[in-house]
């Protein structure tokens, strides 16, 4: 390749793009650009985007008319169609034309070749080729040179100039000389006159394209002879263009390719008639309407090659043409929107036609043999057909032709009977049907098969008629529902050997089905909803014409209440499951205790069933097999003896029965309660009943099963101990307060029985007596703690020391009065306390034992009935407080108890009556108060005691209890001195006087006594007077004078005892 300078390489742009000369201003910009380092590329590029380039190329330019233009634009000649192929796909391989940086690339790509010089002729390319390129590449250089000259030497910025200057320039080199002459304007001498040749000239294929404008440039007359044998594209352009000075063109052969249209458009009309061959492949539209012109100068069968219709040509254009037609030609058609004139002329000549494209059939047209002779040349697979106006004739065609028809091809109305093949349904339906094709399909006479591909397809059926058998066996569960969703009713069909799809699509399209139209041998199971049990028993199954079969095995209660709504149309059922009464009817229920289809007993579910259904079980019980009832069966007042009884009598041992026995009759709950019954019940709900109605057996029984705390029993009558027992057994499933009526709790009553009976179960309505005779400590705790609920307590007996406060306060509390004997000893001071209470509720004598109370507790009342209450030889321990008291006990008789007195200190005054007594000191302070002084007028600070009976002063052992050191022995007895004054008037005012006295009184002897020895006990008795009187006892100590400190008390009593005790 040769390497073109910047001024020539920006000239042949300007010549290729624009077919001009450069001007001077662009001229240099662009060279500038190159000098500057930008590439031969981006100015190309640059250039092509330029408005005049673009002004001068159209948008749309495919890659050949660009190659076109560019070979117009510098070599002034079409390309030859070797030349337009390769650089076209050049370009295409560029990125095509429509890509401004692949057209830039070719246009350098070809100005390099042009400016390479060819010196030697290569081997593989002819002599009038290699003649062309050496013109071609002189033309060029010529070209870019007048192109350089015209921009750099003349400076001229004239366009038009530039234009017509350059179209002098040949490929001889004086053109240049004749355009650079015509650019500054200098006029050339007129050649001299030559007087042209007088010969026409004769010319032949040896002539070039040079030679024959040499030839004909003198000639100036039309009667030029012209063999055209063997003529190349050049040769035949270069006589097209002196075609006015030709009179006889023979042996004519036009390769449409390789010509221009105009070069075709000059030279047939000189060519002499019928000798002219085409060669129409590739041609274009024009061309070929050219040659339809000047058909009678085409030979016969004249034309040849790859001949290509389309909507273009005329149906006239296409008569002609075709007509012309050699049989070897390659004829296609592509009849996209071509009309009827334009097809029928295809139809004329289809022996002449090798394809057919974009084939759209009418057949509303009936003329069958237009149909089939295009359909006979289609393509396969591009035939589109509207059917609607189908006559049978096309039909026949069409089919034969299935092949050639686009998927989902044929639109329009379409209708198939049994006349069809198998495989032309198959392709019809499945895929040359469009969606939208109105398709009609009448089954009459149509087999399984047919029909199993009319199910199968059904989406592209719009109408089924005249379905009138059905044979399921031979159809598929998909055929069968699509045939029937569009069976237009009055369909009889076959059952036998039918699936369970299949059925079920039976059922559902029922209404399409003739009444007894279902025959043959309808087999039915589990697999069948009740819905299609229902659909399949009624009507639509022959009575006469179907046998029908039932395997139960596995039905639910929707099935067979299903079944036993068309029962009628049933011949055999085995396998019948347990019937589960919640899910069946009472009607159905009844049918199927009363059936003689399945003989086998029967197994039922009672869970929810109704008192019809439980009457119906009941009456035919036969039927049920040994212990068949199972689930919830619920018995209540509504079901008589005999029901029950015979319910039970079939009920497993799993079954979970329950008794309502709200308001159930005497009679209905001793069947329930008896020992065979009572074993079938799981649970008995209301249960209320008199105890008195039944055997301790049976209400034992009863409330075993009862549910927990909601049973009612009502003591109408005292209940025995046997009914005792069994209230207490079972007293969880009583209700709370559900014990009503009377009871009578004795010893015979365990301590938990009674514990039980008297607790929340019972109710407070109740009258409850306890007979506590005999009873233990347990048992009478037992009583105490559910007092509550005791209304009356007889023969109480007891010791307080056994029990504890609250019990005896209980006890106490609901005892009759005058009744209960108590053995008090042992006991607390809030038991006594509760005794004194209760004192009404004592028997006489009734209180035995030590009773050790507070004096603050003993009122009048009380100290009256103590003496009635105390059990004679019994005790009572009376407690007084700090304070100073006045003891009184008028109502207890001397003799009748053992009265023991505590003072517990504070000077008080104790009138025994004549009550034996026995008074406890523990100290000095439990007899004398803090106050206790010579000085005092009255006793009222000393311990003083009157009463006609018996006193016994208990004096503690206790050391220091009565001095430093001072203790008595125990168990001595005191032998006391005694002395006795008669007072005059005031003589002994205070109790001063008195000890005075006293020591006066024992002045005569010692007074004795040692410290730790037996302590020495004096009396001193006062008579008269207007002052203190009265016995008073001193203690000594270690101290030979008595003094206030040695006085113990005063005393008025008849008998009076000392004895030392330890306490």
């Amino acid at each position: 390749m040769a390497t073109m300078t910047n001024d020539l390489a920006i000239a042949g742009l300007y010549i290729s793009l624009l077919q001009r000369a450069p001007e001077a201003d662009g001229f240099s910009f662009w060279v500038q650009a190159l000098n500057n380092g930008s590439s031969r590329e981006a100015v190309a590029q640059s250039m092509l985007g330029a408005p005049e380039v673009l002004g001068a190329q159209a948008s749309t330019q495919t890659s050949a008319q660009f190659v076109t233009q560019f070979y117009t634009n510098m070599l002034g000649r079409a390309p030859d169609a070797s030349g337009l192929a390769f650089w076209s796909s050049v370009l295409e391989n560029l990125g095509g034309a429509a890509n401004v940086g692949a057209r830039a690339a070719l246009v350098l790509q070809i100005t390099d070749v042009l400016a390479t010089p060819l010196s030697t002729q290569p081997a593989d390319v002819s002599s009038q080729d290699y003649q062309r390129s050496v013109a071609d590449r002189a033309l060029f250089a010529n070209k870019v040179e007048f192109g350089v000259f015209f921009a750099s030497q003349l400076k001229s910025n004239d366009m038009a100039l530039a234009k017509s200057a350059l179209a002098l320039v040949t490929s001889d080199p004086a053109s240049i000389q004749a355009a650079s002459n015509l650019a500054q304007g200098i006029v050339e001498p007129e050649p001299p006159v030559v007087t042209p040749p007088i010969t026409p000239p004769v010319i032949t294929a040896a002539d070039t394209a040079v030679d024959i404008a040499r030839k004909f440039a003198p000639y100036s007359g039309n009667a030029a002879t012209v063999d055209a044998a063997g003529m190349a594209a050049d040769q035949l352009e270069a006589v097209g263009n002196v075609v006015n000075k030709i009179g006889s063109l023979s042996n004519l052969t036009l390769v449409l390719a390789d010509v221009t249209d105009a070069t075709v458009s000059a030279l047939l009309p000189k060519a002499l008639a019928d000798s002219v061959a085409i060669n129409a492949t590739a041609a274009t539209a024009a061309a070929l309407s050219i040659v339809s012109a000047n058909l009678a100068k085409i030979a016969i069968d004249g034309i040849t090659g790859d001949l290509a219709f389309t909507r273009e040509q005329s149906g006239f254009m296409t008569t002609t043409l075709l007509n012309k037609t050699s049989m070897t030609a390659n004829v296609t058609a592509d009849v996209s929107g071509m009309d009827r004139s334009q097809l029928s002329s295809l139809s004329w000549f289809i022996d002449k036609v090798d394809s057919i494209t974009n084939l759209k059939l009418e057949l509303a047209n009936p003329d069958h043999r237009f149909t089939y002779n295009l359909l006979s040349k289609a393509v396969p697979g591009t035939v589109e057909i509207n059917a609607t106006g189908r006559v049978n004739e096309q039909l026949f065609v069409i089919l034969n032709n299935l092949d050639k028809i686009v998927t989902n091809g044929i639109t329009g109305d379409w209708s198939m009977t049994n006349s069809f093949q198998i495989e032309h349904l198959v392709t019809l339906l499945s895929e040359k049907l469009d969606l939208s094709a109105n398709v009609t399909v009448d089954a009459t006479g149509m087999d399984m098969t047919q029909l199993e591909v009319v199910g199968l397809h059904i989406a592209k059926v719009d109408t089924l008629t005249n379905l009138r058998q059905l044979d399921l066996q031979l159809l598929s569960d998909t055929a069968t529902e699509n045939l029937l969703s569009k069976s237009p009713g009055n369909t009889y069909v076959d059952t036998t050997g039918a699936s369970a799809d299949e059925l079920s699509s039976l059922a559902t399209h029922i209404d399409k089905i003739a009444d007894s139209g279902i025959t043959g041998t309808l087999t039915l199971n589990s697999t069948q909803t009740a819905e299609v049990l229902t659909a399949l028993l009624g009507g639509k199954t022959g009575d006469a014409t179907a046998s029908v079969t039932v395997d139960a095995s596995g039905m639910n209660m929707a099935q067979l209440e299903a079944l036993a709504g068309g029962n009628s149309k049933i011949d055999s059922l085995v396998n019948l499951p347990p019937l589960e009464l919640a899910g069946l009817s009472e009607t159905a229920t009844l049918y199927w205790m009363t059936q003689t289809l399945a003989t086998a007993p029967l197994a039922i579910v009672a869970t929810g069933a109704t008192n019809g259904q439980l009457s119906s079980v009941s009456f035919y019980n036969n039927r049920v097999m040994a212990d068949g009832i199972t689930g919830d069966l619920v018995l209540n007042r509504s079901h008589i003896e005999a029901m029950i009884s015979n319910l039970l009598s079939k009920a497993s041992a799993a079954a979970n029965v329950t008794v309502n026995a709200s308001a159930m009759s005497v009679d209905q709950l001793n069947l329930v309660g008896s020992t065979a019954a009572i074993a079938k019940v799981d649970s008995i709900t209301n249960l209320q009943f008199a105890i008195s109605a039944f055997s301790s057996a049976t209400a034992s029984n009863l409330l075993s099963k009862a549910a927990m705390g909601t049973a009612l029993v009502h003591a109408d009558s005292q209940p025995t101990g046997d009914q005792l027992t069994v209230l207490s057994t079972h007293i969880g499933n009583i209700a709370t307060n559900g014990i009503t009526g009377s009871l009578s709790l004795t010893n015979d009553q365990s301590a938990s029985d009674l514990t039980i009976l008297l607790g929340d179960k019972t109710s407070a309505a109740a009258a409850v007596t306890i007979n506590a005779s005999s009873m233990t400590v347990d048992k009478l705790i037992a009583v105490g703690g559910g007092i509550a609920k005791v209304d009356a307590i007889t023969s109480l007996n007891f010791r307080l020391q056994d029990v504890a406060d609250n019990t005896t306060s209980a006890l106490l509390s609901k005892s009759q009065a005058n009744t209960v004997r108590i053995d008090v000893n042992g006991g607390s001071t809030a038991e006594a306390t509760t005794v004194l209470g209760n004192l009404g509720k004592i028997a006489n004598g009734g209180l035995s034992g030590l009773l050790e109370v507070s004096y603050a507790n003993l009122d009048a009342g009380i100290n009256t009935m103590l003496s009635s209450k105390i059990a004679q030889f019994s005790s009572l321990e009376v407690t007084g407080t700090a304070g100073r008291e006045i003891m009184s006990f008028p109502g207890l008789t001397t003799g009748s108890i053992n009265l023991r007195i505590n003072p517990a200190g504070g000077g008080d005054l104790i009138n025994l009556g004549n009550s034996s007594a026995t008074i406890l000191i523990a100290d000095r302070d439990t007899v004398r108060s803090g106050n206790l002084s010579v000085n005092n007028t009255t006793t009222e600070n000393l311990l003083h005691v009157e009463g006609t009976g018996f006193l016994n002063l208990h004096f503690s052992t206790q050391a220091n209890a009565f001095g430093d050191g001072l203790a008595f022995q125990h168990g001595a007895v005191s032998n006391y001195d005694s002395n006795k004054v008669t007072a005059v008037g005031n003589q002994f005012s205070t109790l001063g006087d008195v000890v005075a006295s006293a020591n006066a009184a024992y002045l005569s002897g010692p007074l004795g006594g040692s410290t730790n020895q037996t302590p020495v006990l004096y009396t001193f008795e006062i008579e008269g007077g207007d002052g203190l009187n009265g016995k008073f006892l001193f203690l000594n100590d270690n101290d030979t004078i008595l003094t206030i400190d040695d006085m113990i008390m005063s005393y008025a009593v008849s008998n009076l005892a000392i004895s030392f005790v330890t306490f």
